[in-house]
């Protein structure tokens, strides 16, 4: 090829792109766009509109809103999932506008089946609480597959829009339906019953504190027991297995695996119910129902890892509990020596041992570490104390408000493991095995040997 025939193709390709650039690329952004003022061309709106109808690939789906939720009545009866709703209702309103392929003079003498619109690939027709009737319908792509046809009611035209608008609107029935295992009001819960493995476990809410009653009266971890309605509420099913049945015994639910049963302050209970495992094994999760759907679903075992729980799962772990501002005195005695501190003014200072008096102590370094010392596990009621060393226990921490004992915590040791319990209690729990570090004092000089004091 000689010079000049490429610099003609140079030439060529040169005014080829400013075609592109300078004429045809601004005409195709013009065809897809309109003014921010023209985008919500549909008058409906989310507070006024009452009923949703969506006719899809997939079927046609009837959606009715109710107070302050969306209730699909179309193929079947459920709850709907309000975000999606009210997403698409804004959506709606803002499909983006391009070229006009059929204006209003011929559009009365168009086939609108030329355009995949008549039946149309998805329809839209909102109804607001007056009555009124709007609607939406997509339809083909365009031939360069670039956009799809679309046309609304009282337009009289025949629009391209992006394709991404159409499909945005191509849902399933799971896709709308309210999707939680376990619909309920957080706030709301009073009490929880846990069933499993032949155990329940009942707890009940007080204020901003949880207490065990069943299967006996303990002080429950809030964090936990809030952490499992959390997950068993915002869990997801992952797929409907029948919209109704009428034989329990199918799913396993005659004899369910886990039961949990969750108690409003006004009374009204919602109920999970998990029956047996799928037998795709695969799958790993469970039939279920809960007591606000008709319908059978699968849960992922995930949410059983929460449900699984022991007593120990739900109760309160600190092994200290005091009101940090309200201690005035602490007293550690060891087997062969005792330390002892006293806050006066602003300062705590050391009165037992002897070498030791007049120091100040870094007591409330201290404080934060027993404050969130938690017990490693819960031995039980015992009655041989001998049997975890706290017959002679090797540390007694005593903490004091007033001349009042406020807690008074045993350490003992017994073989490799380490011992505590409380207050007299007969109750024993493990602790782990750093325990003795932890309670040491930090003081401001290094103590003489065999005083347990701890260093700065």
């Amino acid at each position: 090829m000689n010079i000049k025939v490429t610099g003609l193709l140079a030439v060529l390709l040169l005014l080829l792109v400013g075609f592109v650039m300078f004429y045809e690329r601004p005409r195709m952004d013009a065809e897809q766009k309109v003014s921010a003022a023209e985008k919500e061309f549909l008058n409906v709106a989310r507070q006024t509109v009452a009923k949703f109808t969506i006719v899809n690939q997939h079927g046609r789906f009837v959606a009715e809103k109710r107070g302050n939720g969306w209730h699909v009545v179309e193929p079947v009866e459920t709850a709907g999932d309000w975000d999606v709703f009210e997403s698409m209702v804004t959506t709606a309103r803002g499909v983006e506008r391009g070229r006009v392929v059929v204006d209003a003079e011929t559009y009365g003498k168009t086939d609108l089946a030329t355009f995949g619109l008549a039946p149309p690939h998805v329809e839209l027709r909102f109804e607001d609480q007056s009555g009124e009737d709007i609607w939406l319908l997509f339809g083909d792509d365009n031939p360069v597959g670039r956009a799809a046809y679309l046309t609304w009611s009282g337009s009289n035209n025949i629009v391209l829009t992006q394709r991404s608008n159409r499909n945005r609107f191509g849902v399933k029935l799971m896709d709308i339906r309210d999707q939680h295992v376990l619909p309920f009001d957080l706030d709301q819960v009073q009490q929880i019953v846990l069933k499993h493995s032949g155990q329940t476990f009942e707890m009940v809410r007080n204020g901003f504190t949880w207490q065990i009653v069943q299967p006996g009266n303990y002080v429950g971890d809030g964090a936990e027991i809030n952490n499992i309605l959390g997950t068993v509420r915002s869990e997801l099913i992952v797929e409907v297995v029948a919209e109704t049945f009428d034989d329990p015994s199918k799913y396993g639910f005659d004899t369910p695996q886990y039961e949990f049963v969750v108690t409003y302050k006004d009374g009204e209970t919602r109920t999970l119910t998990l029956g047996k495992n799928v037998e795709d094994a695969r799958s790993r999760s469970f039939y279920a129902y809960n007591s606000e759907r008709p319908y059978v679903f699968l849960i992922e075992t995930f949410v059983t890892d929460f449900l699984k729980i022991d007593l120990s799962d739900v109760r309160y772990k600190r092994v200290f509990e005091f009101d940090r501002n309200g201690i005035d005195r602490i007293q550690l005695a060891y087997i062969d020596s005792t330390v002892a501190c006293v806050l006066e003014g602003d300062s705590w200072i050391v009165k037992q041992p002897l070498s030791y008096v007049g120091k100040e102590v870094f007591v409330d370094r201290w404080i934060d570490k027993v404050y969130t010392m938690e017990v490693a596990d819960f031995v039980g009621r015992v009655e041989n104390l001998s049997d975890y060393g706290l017959a002679k226990p090797v540390l007694t921490v005593s903490l004091w408000h007033d001349d009042k004992l406020v807690r008074e915590v045993l350490v003992g040791r017994h073989l490799d493991g380490w011992y505590g319990k409380v207050n007299g209690s007969d109750e024993v729990f493990a602790f782990d095995t750093g325990v003795m570090s932890g309670l040491r004092l930090p003081v401001g000089e290094a103590p003489t040997p065999g005083i347990q004091l701890g260093v700065k």
